[in-house]
Parts: C-alpha cells; sequence; structure tokens
C-alpha cells in the first residue's frame, strides 16, 4: 500500500511525485527553506531518526533554518481542525508554540486536549521517562498554544521536545550545527489529502 506525495516549492516550477502508502500528503513552502517529507523513516522518543521504520499515521518533515525569526507550520489533520506550530529561532534558543483551533469558528483546542491526556519527556534525567506534567500555555493573538523551549547548549545531548496530546505524539528536534530542524506527528488518516504549508517571516 503507497501513499502519493507531491512537492510544491514556490517560486520553482518543479513538480516530483513519490508514490507510498496511502494518504496524499502535500507539501507546500518557499524554496529557501527545502522542506521535505522524509516519507519511510520516523523518529523515536529519544529523538533518533529511525530510517525504514515509518508508521501508516506519521509524517516526519524537514526544513533548512537558514536565518533568524518565526517559522510557521500550518496541517489540517482532521476535518474543520486545524495545526499550527510556530518556531522561533533565536542565538541561544528556539521557541515552539503549538496550537490546534476549531477552523469554523477559530477557537483553540489546548486546553480541552490537555485536560483529556497530556504527557512529556523529561530529557533532565539520565535515562528520559514520559511524565504527567501540565504544560505552558501561552496567549499569542488571543490564541492559546503549549509553549516549549530547546536551548543552544554544547552539552545537551537530547536537542528537541517530545510531547504527547490526546494520544497524538508530537515531536521536535533542532540540530543547531546543521541549522536544521525535523518534525515529527502521528494522527494521519489514510486516504485524506493533508497539506503540511511551511512559512517564514521575516
Amino acid at each position: 500500500m503507497k501513499k502519493k506525495i507531491s512537492l510544491l516549492l514556490c517560486a520553482i516550477i518543479i513538480i516530483n511525485t513519490f508514490m507510498i502508502k496511502d494518504t496524499n500528503i502535500v507539501v507546500q513552502a518557499a524554496s529557501s527553506t527545502n522542506l521535505s517529507w522524509i516519507k519511510n523513516d520516523t523518529m523515536d522518543d529519544l529523538l533518533q531518526i529511525v530510517g525504514n521504520k515509518a508508521g501508516d499515521d506519521e509524517v516526519l518533515l524537514n526544513w533548512d533554518l537558514l536565518q533568524f525569526g518565526n517559522y510557521e507550520l500550518v496541517y489540517r489533520l482532521q476535518d474543520d481542525t486545524i495545526t499550527k506550530v510556530k518556531i522561533r529561532l533565536d542565538v541561544d534558543k528556539m521557541g515552539i508554540d503549538y496550537g490546534i483551533f476549531k477552523e469554523s469558528t477559530g477557537d483553540s483546542l489546548v486546553q480541552n486536549l490537555v485536560n483529556l491526556s497530556y504527557y512529556e519527556m523529561d530529557y533532565s534525567l539520565n535515562v528520559p521517562v514520559l511524565i504527567n506534567t501540565p504544560p505552558v500555555i501561552v496567549d499569542i493573538g488571543g490564541e492559546n498554544y503549549i509553549h516549549k523551549e530547546i536551548l543552544k547548549t554544547s552539552t545537551n545531548k537530547y536537542s528537541g521536545i517530545s510531547f504527547k496530546l490526546n494520544n497524538i505524539d508530537v515531536r521536535v528536534k533542532w540540530n543547531p550545527q546543521l541549522n536544521t530542524v525535523h518534525f515529527y506527528t502521528q494522527g494521519v488518516e489514510a486516504g485524506k489529502i493533508i497539506e503540511f504549508g511551511l512559512h517564514l517571516d521575516h
């Protein structure tokens, strides 16, 4: 069984089609970010990229961080629901804000989903574990987001975050040396067209 992916790069007329699995994944971004879907790979809870182990409901994306600023990833896993992931790249850290909204009304769903079930990986321990702890929720322009930060330190073995929101795993891995970020999520339904759009605010 296979999925179909169309890679559309703005400002460059190139369309590549790959047949894999069951879902139509459309990845759109400005060409400078090189947003791509790593179609066969997955990311485990220790933020390791595992080759040829992708599940049917998983998506692993990768893009370049060519400059400081705000990157926003937008996608829709369910009807009338939109997910926004805001990533701010600073000199010494990366800020990540994750929000889910009812598209028809604009209502934030994050707090309700956190109340149902929320766990996150604690990478400060010698052996990281999944813990049940309330996340920091911030208001950005009247919208609620789960807020996380990744510090740029030479001693940080796990340069990323991982949490499970209402049984959906979300992971972000930052490589400051290569200036790249990997984003992983679950919840992709077979047979649906899922569009992932990445925007850069200069």
